[in-house]
């Protein structure tokens, strides 16, 4: 597993697990002798150790004899902005349809112009993977304030969470960056929802705290956390936690169904978003969701999927200023394009001038 000059191990033990090579001899990986489990390796950087030391200290925190209950595994199209190919987006939640497939939509937040045409584009694809199994979450808007105001982060995402839920989006969770549980702010932020996806990304404008315990499982949430690929599939082959293997929209379309069918054929169990209760709360909204009703400040929403009617002309509300910066844009390409085509002409002239002037003055009897 891993090769090193010099480890101590236990002389003798009741329970051992894995390889560790030291010297040309070999020892455990974890071994277990009364009450003490010793791990001689914590190179966290790799991501096997990783995976090794997760599964083992959770069956060391299993209080019964066997091993640990069985977690499932979510398909999670990850970081979606409003305004990618919505195409690409569609395409993919086809493929999950098809198949039969459970999936998570991670959006980023929109706080602005939630009823542009584009929006609305890519709210109705939402909808549809809403009513064909898919659930929506959301990303924390991105931290860049130092110190972080939690305030002002909340009112952000409920702006975000109210333009989603007008178009008939509503999202189940919150996905955050790993380092937000060990902060008393995010903490706090993260208390308003039920289920967090965490990520392996961090917040690199928080600041470190010293926290002498992990207070954020007091909260009771129910986590699902980044999968940790050992190899070239990029899937979990852990199952003593709730997991995300995240898809990107940037990958090729051949690589985004090779990794689905990798973990259709995983032996972790793909679970469905909907099979479990959600809630959050955050400023004038309450959303609970329960036996498959999900109400809204009281009122049962409706998921099913209608296609949006599009209006021949968008108004989009432009102050002069911006008219005439549209119109100075417009202008400008159209400029753009005349000289170019300008150009192109000019430039034959003087080839076609060039041709006949070697031909009077070289070529005449």
């Amino acid at each position: 597993m891993v090769r090193e000059d010099y480890f101590i191990f236990l002389k003798k033990s009741s329970y051992q697990n894995g390889i560790v090579t030291v010297n040309n001899k070999n020892g455990y990986f974890c071994a277990k002798d009364g009450r003490l489990t010793h791990i001689p390796v914590a190179d966290m950087s790799s991501q096997l150790v990783r995976a090794a030391m997760t599964r083992e200290v959770s069956k060391w925190k299993w209080p019964y004899n066997g091993n640990p209950h069985i977690f499932a595994q979510y398909i999670l199209i990850d970081k979606v902005y409003p305004y990618e190919d919505p195409e690409k987006l569609l395409q993919t939640v086809k493929l999950m349809i098809e198949k039969k497939i459970p999936f998570v939509i991670s959006v980023m937040p929109m706080y602005v112009n939630g009823d542009y045409p584009s929006m609305t584009h890519f709210c109705e694809v939402l909808r549809f993977a809403q009513a064909g199994g898919g659930a929506v979450i959301i990303n924390a808007p991105i931290d860049q304030m130092n110190p972080l105001d939690k305030e002002v982060m909340l009112d952000y995402l409920a702006r975000a969470m109210t333009i989603y839920n007008k178009q008939g989006v509503y999202p189940l969770a919150l996905e955050v960056p790993q380092n937000w549980m060990f902060h008393k702010d995010t903490i706090e932020i993260m208390r308003h929802f039920k289920t967090i996806f965490s990520s392996d990304e961090v917040d690199s404008y928080l600041s470190q705290e010293d926290m002498n315990q992990n207070e954020v499982y007091k909260d009771g949430h129910q986590w699902v956390g980044a999968s940790i690929p050992v190899d070239d599939t990029k899937v979990s082959y852990l199952s003593v936690y709730s997991t995300a293997v995240s898809i990107g929209l940037d990958e090729d379309f051949e690589e985004i169904k090779r990794k689905v069918e990798v973990c259709q054929n995983s032996f972790v169990p793909l679970k469905s978003l909907w099979d479990v209760e959600h809630s959050y709360w955050l400023d004038k909204q309450l959303m609970t969701y329960k036996n498959g009703d999900l109400t809204l400040n009281g009122k049962k929403m409706d998921l099913s999927f209608s296609p949006t009617v599009y209006p021949d002309q968008y108004d989009y509300r432009r102050n002069m200023l911006q008219r005439f910066s549209r119109d100075l844009t417009t202008q400008s390409r159209r400029l753009v394009i005349a000289v170019g085509l300008t150009s192109i002409l000019f430039v034959f002239l003087i080839l076609w001038a060039r041709l006949k002037n070697r031909k009077n003055y070289f070529f005449h009897d």
